[in-house]
């Protein structure tokens, strides 16, 4: 009876140790399968925040800039750029490089347009000659942060200061810029047709503007341009909105040209201003002829106001 007694008591023992282990192996599995599911949802949590901030970077707008210019590449002839006509070849592609190159070195000297630093590309090398025309990206975020009115001409007037200041020691720079701009879709456009005027000259200075690849234009357009913001900016709510402006002509032997303003329709409809109602073009007309700068340029007089073809410069 005794020795039953003492099979039975280890059996149960055994059976009982063979239950711990069984115990102890099912949760080791259930620890080790709970680690690797925590980490797989970490994983994929985290592939999931990659993912939305890749999306959030691509629905982040930027301003695009444009500029237009006369290129100097050292110790190459004046007929370099036509071995860069192809954008496929090696020759561009290091073109495009060396020209993104320099002008974010030269942005870089401003702390704020080096953070703003987004994208840049060259669009177009005219053959047989050195013009090129380039666009590159800020991110309208950062410059917000930092309150910078990026539509300004003030503020195309400092990136053309910049890019001409700052001569990198690399092979390609802008020795000459005759257009800069930002450029986009802009609703609010309208176009300014008028005669104008300018300090201290004769009618004939008009001949010297008759060529847009000249300095001398791109000075007039500047002038006129900055004339047109400056009145503007008379009205706030017009200001706000305000984002481009160009010359599209100058008549040779008159002083006759047409301007072209560009304004945020969003803004414009934010601010309960309908640019498409007729008080709108009066009141344009208004403040550009009541403003008389010190500068050198300004409509004397305005022929013609009317709303341009929603259409990408």
């Amino acid at each position: 009876m005794g020795i039953c007694a003492r099979e039975f008591s280890q059996r149960e023992r055994k059976r009982t140790n063979s239950d711990h282990h069984l115990e102890m192996i099912s949760k080791t599995w259930i620890l080790f399968a709970g680690f690797l599911l925590f980490h797989l949802l970490c994983d994929a949590a985290e592939v999931a925040w990659r993912a939305a901030g890749r999306r959030a970077v691509a629905r982040r707008a930027f301003a695009e800039i444009q500029v237009v210019g006369v290129l100097n590449r050292h110790n190459l002839p004046l007929n370099w750029s036509e071995k860069y006509r192809d954008v496929e070849s090696k020759d561009f592609i290091l073109l495009n490089s060396s020209l993104c190159e320099s002008i974010e070195n030269a942005l870089s000297h401003n702390i704020t347009l080096r953070n703003a630093w987004r994208t840049c590309s060259i669009g177009l090398v005219h053959k047989g000659s050195v013009i090129a025309k380039v666009k590159f990206g800020l991110d309208e975020g950062v410059l917000s942060s930092y309150r910078v009115k990026y539509t300004s001409k003030q503020f195309t007037n400092y990136l053309m200061n910049l890019l001409l200041d700052y001569h990198p020691p690399g092979p390609v720079y802008f020795g000459k810029i005759m257009e800069i701009e930002v450029v986009g879709k802009f609703e609010g456009r309208i176009l300014v047709k008028g005669t104008v005027k300018r300090r201290g000259a004769i009618i004939p200075w008009i001949l010297a503007y008759s060529n847009k690849n000249t300095m001398e234009y791109a000075k007039l357009n500047n002038s006129l341009c900055e004339t047109a913001e400056t009145a503007i900016s008379y009205d706030f709510k017009l200001w706000s909105a305000w984002r481009n402006c160009t010359n599209e002509f100058f008549s040779q032997n008159s002083v006759t040209a047409q301007m072209q303003i560009q304004f945020d329709k969003n803004r414009l409809d934010g601010a309960g201003v309908k640019y498409t109602a007729t008080d709108f073009i009066h009141k344009v007309t208004k403040l550009l002829l009541s403003y008389r700068p010190v500068g050198p340029a300004y409509f004397g007089n305005i022929s013609d106001v009317q709303f341009a073809s929603l259409q990408r410069l």
